[in-house]
């Protein structure tokens, strides 16, 4: 599997966006890679969902290492990992 996202680490400083047009979650190379935009649920929502896509590449790097590195991983759970990784990667 091949990744072709931008690297991490990317960032998010909820102090550092309003809250009323959205979240911006950014590379270090300057690059927006999403704008979160409130929902219905607000701004708690809006900056946890920020947060969940600022983690992304260092989930996806862990989840390769466990896969990687566990010899004792339930076969069902590797399955799923598997799947996750793939739909990350656009392999799905």
């Amino acid at each position: 599997m091949s990744s072709k996202h931008t690297p991490g680490p990317w960032f998010f400083d909820p102090e550092r966006h309003p809250h009323h047009y959205g979240c911006n979650v950014g590379a270090e190379t300057g690059e927006n890679i999403a704008t979160v935009h409130p929902g219905e649920s607000g701004d708690a929502e809006t900056i946890s969902n920020a947060r969940l896509i600022k983690a992304a590449p260092k989930l996806l790097e862990a989840l390769e290492a466990i896969i990687r590195e566990s010899d004792n991983l339930p076969e069902n759970q590797f399955q799923q990992a598997a799947a996750a990784i793939a739909e990350a990667k656009g392999d799905a």
